[in-house]
Order: C-alpha cells, then sequence, then structure tokens
C-alpha cells in the first residue's frame, strides 16, 4: 500500500532523539506517527508569494524565538522546528495544505485526481503542478526509468498489511500499464495517454514541497530550521544548541531486531506451557542507536530503505520489501539496504533515492558520482557502508568519516 503521495520507498524521517534526529520515512496508507522531540534539542520557494508576509503582518522582534510545530498533511506527520514566530509556522501549515489540494492522488478535485479520472483526456491544472510533473519526468528519464510515477497500480498490488503477494499474472497485467513514457506535461496541462494507468508524486512531491517550506521560511527573514515532511529532512542554519543539526541515519538492525522480538514473544504467546503475559506486553519503542550521524546546515538529507515495510511469504519463505522494481514489478533484488542522498534540494534526493537502491551498490556509486550537486551514504546488506559524490558535502557532513565507510570514486 501507499501513502497520500504514494512514493513506494523509505526514506528519512526527522526524529530528533537526544542529540540527533533519528531519520526514517515510512510510506503506508496509515499515519507514521513519529516520536515527538524533546523541547531541549530537536534536530538542534517557486510560487510561494501569497504567503510572504505584508510589512503590516511582520511579527515584532520579541515574537522571533524557537518555536516547533507538529500538524498533520500528506498522510503523514509534520514538524517544523524553527527560530520564528507563530505567524511564519502558520504559513507553513497553509503552504502544506495549498499543495496537498493541488497534488494528492486520493482527494478528489485534486489537479493529480483529476488527471487520472480523465480517461486519457488532456486536463487543464495549476501551472506549478504542470512544473512539478515535468520535473518528476525529467527524474524519470534520468534514471533510465527506475523512479517512475506510474507506478501506482503495480504497488497496489503488493499488500504488506496483508502479508499478500500478487501472482505473476496480476503483476504481468500491472505492468502493461506502468511506463512513465505516458505522461506529458504542458506550461499547464497533463495527460496520462493510457486511461487505465495513473500517477502519483509521492516519490517526488515531498522534496519539492519541503524546499519550498524552506524558501518561504528564509523569505519571512527565519534563518534557523528543522523541516520534515513525513520523513523528507531539511536543515537551515544552526540547531538552538548554536551547532550545526545532527541527523541520525536509521539503522536496519533496529527494525530486523524489532521484527525478531516480534516473532519470538508470538512463540512464546503460543506456547503450551500456556500464555506467557510478559510476551503480550506492548514492546512500545526501544532505545536506538543509529547507523551513523551527519553534521548538517543548509543541506537536504533523504534515506530509502529495504527494511521497514516489508513481509515473509511463508508459502515460499522469500521476503518481500516495498521499494518495488519498475522492470520487473517486484522488490528489487539490489545489494543496498538503504541509501542516503545528501543534497541542497531535497527534490533531487526525492528524484534520486529510490532510484540508486534498485540500482545496487556499484551502479549507485557511479551514477551519483555523476550528479555534481549530490553525494551518498550507501549500506549494503550485509552491513558494510560506502559513500560516494561530492566531495564537500561527505566532508561538511563528515559522512566521510564514518566507521567502515569506504569512499568510491
Amino acid at each position: 500500500m501507499y501513502n497520500f503521495f504514494g512514493k513506494f520507498h523509505s526514506s528519512l524521517q526527522g526524529t530528533p532523539v537526544n542529540d540527533y534526529a533519528s531519520c526514517s520515512n515510512t510510506n503506508s496508507n496509515e499515519s507514521h506517527r513519529a516520536p515527538r522531540p524533546s523541547s531541549a534539542d530537536a534536530p538542534s520557494p517557486s510560487s510561494v508569494w501569497a504567503f510572504q508576509p505584508s510589512s503590516a503582518d511582520a511579527p515584532h522582534p520579541e515574537e522571533i524565538q524557537w518555536r516547533e510545530r507538529w500538524f498533520h498533511a500528506f498522510d503523514t506527520e509534520c514538524f517544523v522546528k524553527a527560530r520564528a514566530s507563530e505567524h511564519n509556522l502558520d504559513q507553513v501549515v497553509s503552504l502544506c495544505a495549498r499543495y496537498e489540494r493541488l497534488l494528492s492522488h486520493t482527494l478528489p478535485g485534486s489537479d493529480i485526481w483529476a488527471v487520472n479520472h480523465a480517461e486519457g483526456r488532456r486536463t487543464k491544472v495549476d501551472p506549478e503542478t504542470a512544473a512539478l510533473v515535468r520535473e518528476a519526468l525529467r527524474y524519470c528519464s534520468k534514471s533510465s526509468g527506475l523512479f517512475d510515477i506510474t507506478l501506482a497500480p503495480l504497488a497496489r498490488l503488493w499488500n504488506f498489511h496483508a502479508a499478500h503477494a500478487p501472482s505473476e499474472g496480476d503483476v504481468a497485467r500491472a505492468l502493461r500499464h506502468v511506463g512513465w513514457q505516458r505522461v506529458d506535461a504542458t506550461k499547464d496541462t497533463v495527460i496520462v495517454t493510457d486511461p487505465e494507468a495513473e500517477i502519483t508524486l509521492g516519490g517526488i512531491a515531498k522534496g519539492y514541497i519541503a524546499d519550498r517550506v524552506r524558501d518561504l521560511l528564509a523569505g519571512q527573514g527565519v534563518r534557523d530550521a528543522f523541516i520534515s515532511l513525513g520523513g523528507n529532512v531539511v536543515v537551515m542554519g544552526r540547531s538552538p544548541h548554536d551547532r550545526p543539526w545532527n541527523i541520525g541515519v536509521r539503522s536496519p538492525d533496529f527494525h530486523r531486531d524489532q521484527e525478531r522480538k516480534r516473532i519470538e514473544n508470538e512463540a512464546i504467546a503460543r506456547s503450551p506451557h500456556g500464555i506467557d503475559k510478559r510476551a503480550l506486553r506492548d514492546l512500545g519503542r526501544r532505545p536506538e542507536k543509529p547507523a551513523c550521524v551527519l553534521t548538517c546546515s543548509d543541506l537536504s538529507v533523504v534515506t530509502s530503505g529495504i527494511y521497514e515495510r516489508c513481509f515473509l511469504n511463508k508459502a515460499t519463505g522469500t521476503v518481500h520489501h516495498h521499494i518495488l522494481d519498475p522492470k520487473t514489478g517486484r522488490p528489487c533484488e539490489s545489494d543496498l539496504a538503504s541509501a542516503t542522498v545528501l543534497s541542497r534540494t531535497s527534490i533531487e534526493g526525492d528524484g534520486l533515492s529510490t532510484a540508486l537502491i534498485i540500482m545496487g551498490c556499484d551502479r549507485a556509486a557511479a551514477f551519483i558520482c555523476e550528479q555534481t550537486d549530490a553525494a551518498a551514504l550507501f549500506i549494503r546488506r550485509d552491513g558494510s557502508a560506502a559513500v560516494a559524490g561530492n566531495e564537500e558535502i561527505l566532508k561538511e557532513t563528515h559522512a566521510i568519516e564514518i566507521a567502515g565507510a569506504v569512499v568510491i570514486s
């Protein structure tokens, strides 16, 4: 399944824990509630003209202080912490609501909903929607189709809540309607030429919106902020402790351990010796050690991983994860467990991270080295790490110093 934006990968979720933000972005049709940061040290635009305050709305200097705001948008939890006024944060929420009305593929009347229900006819949309579709198609082309905005019909076949894998025939039928080449966008229109195909912008929209939130805050004079839109993290300036923000990249081991513990407890509960009540208690969220902690200022961090949404096919013994290869219609089989993209814009991280997972480490490293404004941290399925890409970003974030990481150039 997939959430409001239907992005089929696991990414970053800014979740401040102690002195870092532990990051992972899940996508499901259920809200993903991250643990809320302590106020002590939480990781501590485009067309936004309508949200620029007039001089009469400008807050008084004494109203500028560290504030935080949680809100629900895009079927996920969003969080902003900034040295700003309440008015600034109100504007952020309003901006996100506007984009939800434009870009949701499930909200009747939205631009994307209208395109998907046009039965192959060209549809007039907001110019910003059309521009984002054109940008998404650029990333589809750039990744040779490994990033694809027409994946929704195929993704719906994989039910991760019910642990259901589709038949080969169902996958083959869905693949007939997958292909970004079916989509075209002009200045203010979008068309999907196959009436049975549809688009979702979940693989790129939250990154785009996170960039617009950053631009909105910067335009209002905000210099220091932490922005997490369901996991797409953008940091500005410095944290409340007057130092760069620390962003923790979630370890795949955390999810494996959680799953192992769940299975063990279920087994104990089924014991013929009787129910062990200790095995039935709510495990809650155990303390988590991140795979690494990145030091960031004025940067976006987005992670895709195979470990947050998966299930065991008991019939075959195969573990299926949610990152689907558009070429096969099945979970990709690369050697990577996660890929973290470090870039100046969040849309870049969104547009690249899923494709990098599908490519596998060596091909992904070569690909990211071609992107002059991006770098990446890779964690392989065997637990080893590697970094590649923009050397300035790697040094700035200390990614190059991560224990055991191999630099690929």
